[in-house]
């Protein structure tokens, strides 16, 4: 495990986490009148109208984390994500049937950027997806970087600000040498508002040490090219190794 909980679970939820919002954007308020059943926190926070999210590696200005969550047992949200991950293996595969064998379906599957297919991203799309079709939500008002990183109340839902579920850049590229590694964000780097390992809306510390990652020319030489010259957004965001 590459998590570290800054504090126990029971007291992730606090009554500011509660306080009612508004969408600057559209004047609906938000109000915590439900029982909250899944806590989420945002990845990554981004202005929507710039590129600053894909050249940092992102699917989305406002991104959440998969790594960290809490939620009741059989919330919808689980659902979607697993009707869209089925979707998606449904739709890359040559065959359409419940079972994926073959030679194609399998070198198919492996070009599949598993980001995309079960990480932050993937999971993004479920509850955006959830929270735009219940309750109408505009997507990147949950973004904090107007708001000083205000929790946010939607429905059952509770988005932590980027430092809540943040993690800890230990190893950056070497273009990027000059940025403060300490920070629970991206030091000067793609900060997004995140906040000190000490703030009180941190509940968790990520080292980001996956044992799944490996070092990849291709993945670095990409990195450089979006962040630098804001090309190559298509290019494999991370390197993993397939079992």
């Amino acid at each position: 495990m590459d998590t570290e909980p800054l504090r126990n679970p029971s007291s992730w939820i606090t009554t500011g986490d509660l306080r009612n919002w508004e969408d600057s954007e559209t004047n609906q308020t938000y109000k915590a009148a439900d029982p909250i059943r899944v806590i989420v926190g945002l990845e990554a926070d981004c202005p929507p109208e710039s590129d600053a999210y894909w050249r940092m590696g992102y699917a989305e200005p406002v991104q959440l984390t998969q790594w960290s969550l809490a939620a009741a047992p059989g919330h919808p949200i689980f659902q979607t994500f697993l009707d869209r991950l089925s979707a998606n293996l449904r739709n890359t595969t040559f065959r359409r049937s419940s079972r994926i064998h073959g030679t194609e379906d399998q070198a198919a599957l492996n070009r599949i950027d598993p980001l995309l297919l079960t990480g932050p991203a993937a999971f993004t799309e479920a509850v955006k997806g959830w929270l735009e079709t219940t309750t109408g939500l505009r997507w990147n008002a949950l973004s904090g970087l107007t708001d000083g990183g205000q929790s946010k109340v939607v429905g059952d839902v509770l988005v932590l600000p980027i430092t809540g579920f943040r993690y800890v850049v230990t190893s950056l590229p070497w273009f990027m040498f000059c940025a403060n590694r300490g920070s629970p964000g991206r030091g000067m780097y793609g900060n997004m508002g995140s906040k000190s390992v000490d703030d009180p809306s941190a509940r968790l510390f990520h080292h980001a040490q996956g044992s799944w990652r490996k070092t990849d020319f291709v993945v670095e030489v990409g990195k450089f090219c979006r962040t630098v010259f804001g090309l190559c957004r298509d290019w494999p965001k991370v390197s993993y190794v397939l079992e």
